[in-house]
């Protein structure tokens, strides 16, 4: 053991069953989880595609209750659409 540390206030698995509440306030421990990083992960693309043409349209619906479907234009011609499952 190199040092002592505290125990987390809450275990980091994908299907963590914590309040909200407690994962807010320890926002950094909870970006550790595979789902928040690969919503970051898309986001970013999404960001840099959209933000990288002249011009572009971004649609975000949401289809039905965790799930949200995005699609994306670029000078008028559909480039993706991708559909997300919120956690």
């Amino acid at each position: 053991m190199l040092s002592k540390a505290q125990t987390p206030p809450f275990e980091i698995v994908d299907d963590s069953k914590t309040g909200e509440d407690v994962r807010l306030k320890y926002r950094y421990l909870d970006l550790r989880r595979r789902p928040l990083q690969n919503n970051l992960m898309l986001r970013s693309k999404v960001a840099k595609i959209t933000s990288a043409k002249t011009s572009s349209k971004l649609t975000i619906k949401a289809l039905k209750k965790g799930t949200i479907t995005i699609k994306v234009k670029v000078n008028g011609v559909k480039t993706f659409k991708i559909k997300v499952k919120v956690v």
